[in-house]
This record gives structure tokens, C-alpha cells and sequence, in this order.
């Protein structure tokens, strides 16, 4: 115990407390980090839902046109073939 200003101190407290403030801003470093890895891969996930999206639609619309031109949408491949 050290006495200062009429107050005493325990220097055994005040190492354990900053022992405990620099474990808890390791942690809090280390969150940081971690989320913003993880930040960074839903960034790029979310880029690529959004290619992948755009790449469904192009299909889609390639597929309509083809079904368009070959006679598909007007109900013909409902029917039996004709030996029926």
C-alpha cells in the first residue's frame, strides 16, 4: 500500500485492474477484427448473389424467347402425342 494525499492505494488492485482493462481492449480488438472479416465476406457473398441474380434474369428471358419461337407457350406440349 502506498499512501497518497492522505489516501492509501493498493498497487496489487490497480495491477490487476489494468491487467483486466488491457485483456478486455485485446478482446475488443479482436472482435473488431473478426467483424470486420466478416464484413468483408458478405460484402463479397452479396456480390455475388447479385451476379448471380443478373444471370438468372438473362436466362430467363432467353428461355421465354425460346419457348416463344418454338411454339411451347401456346399449350401444344400439354397434349398427347397423337397414337393416343
Amino acid at each position: 500500500m502506498v499512501e497518497s494525499g492522505g489516501r492509501r492505494t493498493d498497487l496489487s488492485g490497480m495491477d490487476k485492474n489494468s491487467e483486466q482493462l488491457v485483456d478486455l481492449q485485446s478482446r475488443v480488438a479482436f472482435q473488431e477484427n473478426t467483424l470486420n472479416q466478416i464484413d468483408a465476406v458478405v460484402v463479397s457473398q452479396q456480390q455475388q448473389i447479385d451476379k448471380l441474380e443478373r444471370a438468372v434474369a438473362v436466362l430467363a428471358q432467353r428461355l421465354g424467347s425460346l419457348e416463344q419461337v418454338s411454339g411451347l407457350v401456346d399449350g401444344t406440349d400439354d397434349q398427347p402425342p397423337p397414337h393416343y
